[in-house]
């Protein structure tokens, strides 16, 4: 995908309508259900000292390509712990509009969402789902050999992650992660390549003190910018929050700073109600974007997880333990032996130079600014949470925390 440029420059009315619209607050209920599930798997994984990175996006459409060929109590515990409808029709109609919407002509960003399905060599896949997998949830579903070559399956599911992250994230498949007991192993990941709306120059980037939560402070890449955004100082005890827009002002990030650098208490308040209470107060206050000096620091993060502890806390354990799976294969029941969700996300001035290089998350970061009067200061050189949505419908896309710019583990 080519550079995307803007050429306009956009007035202080356009952006106070982006930064506005819409709330949380109100949302139909499919977008209810992603938002929802972004603020569950979060709170999975607080008390992290390490970078976060998740697509609940990508998670919600992944799953429900196995919610399809789901059958009784399975199903009944993915439509509680993943706030999916009771029929699959209706799910498939509220993925078909999520994929309206995100992919609109006139967007500014290419967002690919990608899963699959890997079932053993022994579970025979109907091929009524296997349609219904290509043509209803844009997703792939096929038959590996886990137990006669483990390395092979590993080798072509890793190989299936380099393609949809362009071989920037690292391999998420170990070597011994799978055997002849491996029965079912669904895989996502999602890639977004945008532009900022707002540009931080690449020659004011400097090396700057990032303090750690221990106190401990490492040298980071700090880039620094002067541009009209919507900074909150008043609803977060404790914590300033900026949204920057990316071009075209489809998406935006929101960053959560913390005052005191510690995170822990503001995940403990991380909730969708809390978020949703946030956005009814900003549309009662109608406040504008204002001038702020902004220093954000260069990170990246590669994020595998296996999330089959997390959805099985949520509440759909027998997914993993004893599924009936039934709408999805012919004879045995397969259970889900992994999930694997791959995240990779790198903030930066320029972005890539590689028209083809393609990322779970990769954020290019480049435009024009505005900027009027003296400006607040929003410095993020401590701990933060961030969420990138989209603006029409408020749908959380990827939600995550920095805990050190300098560490692209997980």
């Amino acid at each position: 995908m080519g550079k995307i440029k803007i050429s306009h420059l956009l007035s202080v009315f356009l952006l106070w309508t982006v930064f506005f619209s819409p709330s949380f607050a109100g949302n139909e209920p499919s977008v209810e259900a992603v938002n929802r599930l972004a603020f569950d798997i979060f709170s999975s994984n607080t008390g992290s000292d390490r970078n976060i990175v998740l697509s609940p996006y990508s998670i919600f459409t992944s799953m429900a390509l196995v919610y399809e060929g789901a059958r009784g109590k399975t199903a009944e515990e993915m439509k509680g712990a993943l706030h999916f409808p009771q029929d699959t029709g209706e799910l498939k109609r509220i993925l078909s509009g999520f994929r309206e919407k995100l992919n609109k002509k006139e967007r500014q960003y290419d967002l690919i969402n990608s899963s699959a399905l890997w079932a053993g060599s022994a579970y025979k896949l109907q091929d009524g789902f296997l349609s219904c997998a290509k043509n209803d949830y844009n997703g792939d579903a096929s038959n590996i050999d886990f137990g006669g070559d483990s390395d092979s399956a590993r080798s072509a599911i890793n190989g299936w992650f380099e393609t949809a992250t362009g071989r920037r994230a690292k391999p998420p498949a170990s070597e011994g992660l799978f055997s002849k007991r491996t029965k079912l192993v669904l895989t996502s990941a999602a890639c977004l390549r945008t532009d900022w709306l707002h540009k931080f120059e690449l020659k004011k980037t400097k090396a700057e003190y990032f303090t750690l939560m221990d106190g401990k402070k490492n040298v980071v890449d700090m880039m620094h910018a002067k541009m009209n955004a919507y900074l909150d100082t008043e609803h977060w005890a404790g914590t300033k929050v900026l949204e920057l827009p990316f071009a075209g002002n489809g998406l935006s990030m929101l960053i959560f700073l913390p005052d005191n650098g510690d995170t822990s208490a503001l995940e403990k308040l991380f909730t969708y109600d809390n978020m949703e209470n946030w956005y009814q107060a900003l549309e009662q206050a109608r406040r504008r974007p204002e001038p702020v000096e902004v220093s954000l620091p260069k990170f990246s993060i590669d994020s595998s997880r296996l999330m089959g502890g997390t959805l099985s806390q949520l509440g759909m354990p027998s997914a993993f333990t004893g599924a009936d799976l039934t709408g999805m294969t012919d004879g045995k029941d397969p259970l889900i032996s992994q999930a694997i969700h791959q995240s990779y996300l790198d903030v930066n001035e320029e972005g890539t130079q590689d028209a083809d290089m393609r990322a779970s998350v990769f954020v290019t970061l480049r435009n024009m600014s505005i900027s009027i009067g003296k400006p607040a200061e929003f410095t993020a050189d401590h701990p933060f949470i961030f969420i990138i949505r989209e603006n029409a419908t408020g749908m959380i896309l990827f939600i995550g925390k920095v805990v050190n710019p300098g560490d692209s583990r997980t």
